[in-house]
């Protein structure tokens, strides 16, 4: 080995050795300083704990398991049977109009109340027959009603002719009427059945009739006049081709939402045509309220 080839080894062991011993003597000279904690508190915990607490009570104190009457049971009361806030809004509406609880099985024709409900519902139903009595009449107490001409608010003028009213010899059926022949029932002027007859087509007929009452501007108790003028012929029923429309079509049905059209859809495309109502359960964004009041307007085929 030359003196250059010497020199040149010398010069490489040098490097890698300084290589090696290079970290160890980079962190032996870094000075550390310790590592310092400082404790915070928040004062709003104890205050969260509280609300918690403050909710959890009140969701003991919404325990429907107790006897109750329909007809003075508090939103509160609804609520704790599970009822949403739209679904409240129907059931007052339908005692501000005048609407009330008689018999257990009234509960059960409200179609916000589907038939599981009312299962868990019917055993502390308890309905008084003095409050019952005094609610039928409690909303003509109020001074836009008190008046021996029968002067009575705008929205409530067909129930003049509760009194004054047509002959009860007419019938009509439900699902052909014109609207000729609704001003032919008591109460009933041009606006009104033109709202029934644009509701009726939208739904595709009418099945039940509390869908009476949900025609804006309908009196409750005008429709329970009606109960031995009307003909019900299901057959007209036009029903809802499942299987074969889309989005689009599906939501327009007054029962049915985009979103509730879109899910519709989308399962089916998934897993296939719907064979019967119970496949149709399976799509778990639809619930007990929704199949309640579609079911009569669904064809499989």
């Amino acid at each position: 080995m030359s003196r250059r080839e010497r020199d040149g080894f010398l010069t490489l062991t040098i490097i890698l050795f300084l290589f090696a011993i290079a970290p160890a003597l980079y962190f032996s000279l870094r000075r550390t300083e310790p590592e310092s904690y400082e404790l915070v508190t928040f004062p709003t915990a104890e205050k969260t704990v509280q609300g918690n607490s403050e909710r959890s009570v009140r969701k003991v104190k919404a325990d429907p398991a107790s006897n109750f009457d329909p007809n003075t049971l508090s939103d509160d009361g609804w609520a704790a049977w599970g009822l949403s806030e739209k679904q409240i809004a129907v059931l007052r509406r339908y005692q501000k109009n005048g609407g009330t609880f008689k018999r257990k099985d009234d509960v059960r024709k409200m179609y916000v109340i589907d038939d599981a409900l009312y299962a868990r519902m019917e055993p502390f139903i308890e309905i008084s027959n003095t409050g019952s009595s005094d609610r039928s009449f409690s909303i003509k107490s109020q001074p836009e009603y008190q008046s021996n001409n029968y002067n009575y608010d705008r929205r409530d003028r067909q129930s003049k002719s509760l009194i004054t009213g047509k002959s009860q010899s007419i019938r009509i059926d439900v699902n052909s009427a014109d609207t000729t022949e609704w001003k032919r029932l008591k109460g009933i002027g041009s606006v009104l059945a033109t709202r029934i007859v644009r509701f009726r087509d939208a739904l595709g007929g009418f099945h039940d009739v509390q869908q009476l009452q949900e025609v804006y501007g309908l009196d409750p108790m005008l429709v329970n006049s009606w109960e031995n003028q009307l003909n019900w012929d299901i057959t007209r029923i036009k029903k809802l081709s499942v299987n074969k429309l889309y989005t689009k079509e599906l939501q327009k049905h007054p029962y049915i939402g985009k979103k509730q059209a879109q899910h519709i859809v989308n399962y089916r495309n998934q897993h296939g045509d719907f064979r019967t109502i119970n496949d149709m359960r399976k799509i778990v964004t639809l619930n007990s309220d929704f199949f309640s009041k579609i079911e009569p307007y669904l064809d499989f085929q």
